[in-house]
């Protein structure tokens, strides 16, 4: 035992020599009084607070750190024009919106001089027609309006001798899931703008545009804004202002715009409706009078400001240095 005991005492008597508080184990003499002054003031609780990612604590550090440094400033959109560079028939982002009607007035702008169209964009929306494939969609959908022309031909004909109205029932129950088929091709293209449709008295163009301009450079009306420019006739007809939506299938959206365009007196008198088409159908032909038998526009005015709220008339869809000082109205 006795031997035991001295071996114990040997093995004890070298752990002291390594653990030695003399030893370099534990650094030099500065190391080891700084750890020992960063042990004497840690905090557990304000180390807890400094890197709680709850949001409770998140916003309490950030308004602790505003109360100190003042409010951060908000990010600034970038603004964007879809017809940057188009100086001819565009207002631009350099330009306040009063020298744009000033500079391009549609009333004597002429079509051979400016081209068929006089534009405003709206510079703040996040809208962007990057990923538009009007090609596929033109082609895709080509196919689709030859084959129900075979079809529409087929009933025709198989129900020559019936009555016209037992004709166009058919035609119209085999058409429906053709028009669904066609919107649905547009959202899977991601084509999918669309325009409201205005013709205002020759009288009423110049005002009506100067409105419309206004409400979407300044983000009150939907991405853009166009109207027809003299084409020959002068002044002796109607001219065609289209204001577009990002999606005919919001139709919350859509209906939004509408009812700014209502708010700001520009909507045709005596309750006279105007007509929503989606872009699809102009880049198809499909107009009034069409060969195909479809309605050349999916929404009405009259219907939708007069129905409750999400209860419209609507087709199901399977599921983008700058002066902006505002004039007096």
């Amino acid at each position: 035992m006795a031997g035991n005991t001295e071996d114990m005492m040997d093995i004890d008597t070298e752990d002291d020599i390594y653990l030695s508080t003399e030893s370099s184990f534990y650094g030099d003499e500065d190391t080891r009084e700084e750890l020992e002054d960063r042990a004497a003031s840690f905090s557990p609780e304000e180390w807890i607070a400094a890197n709680d990612r709850t949001f409770p604590a998140i916003v309490a550090r950030k308004k602790a750190r505003e109360a100190i440094e003042g409010p951060s400033e908000p990010k600034k959109p970038e603004l964007f024009n879809a017809y940057a560079g188009q100086t001819k028939c565009a207002w631009q982002l350099n330009e306040t919106v009063d020298a744009f009607l000033r500079r391009i007035p549609p009333l004597s702008s002429e079509e051979v001089v400016v081209g068929p169209w006089i534009y405003a964009g709206n510079p703040h929306t996040d809208w962007r027609p990057l990923e538009e494939d009007w090609a596929g969609l033109t082609e895709a959908g080509g196919m689709i309006l030859n084959a129900w022309s075979a079809k529409k031909a087929q009933i025709t004909e198989e129900m020559a001798r019936g009555t016209a109205g037992a004709r166009t029932a058919k035609i119209n129950r085999e058409m429906k899931p053709v028009v669904d088929g066609i919107l649905s091709l547009a959202v899977n293209f991601k084509c999918t703008s669309g325009k409201w449709m205005l013709f205002p008295y020759p009288d009423d163009l110049t005002y009506t545009w100067s409105v419309i301009a206004k409400g979407t450079v300044f983000d009150e009306l939907g991405i853009a804004a166009k109207v027809g420019t003299d084409n020959g006739q002068g002044n002796r007809v109607n001219r065609l202002i289209c204001v577009y939506t990002r999606n005919f299938a919001d139709e919350k959206d859509v209906r939004r715009v509408l009812n700014r365009l209502a708010e700001l007196k520009v909507l045709p008198r005596k309750n006279r409706s105007i007509y929503y088409k989606p872009d699809v159908y102009t880049h198809l032909g499909i107009s009034s009078g069409n060969e195909f038998g479809f309605k050349p526009q999916i929404y009405a005015s009259a219907d939708m400001l007069a129905a409750p709220k999400g209860k419209s008339d609507t087709i199901a869809v399977k599921k983008e240095v700058f002066d902006t000082t505002k004039p007096d109205p």
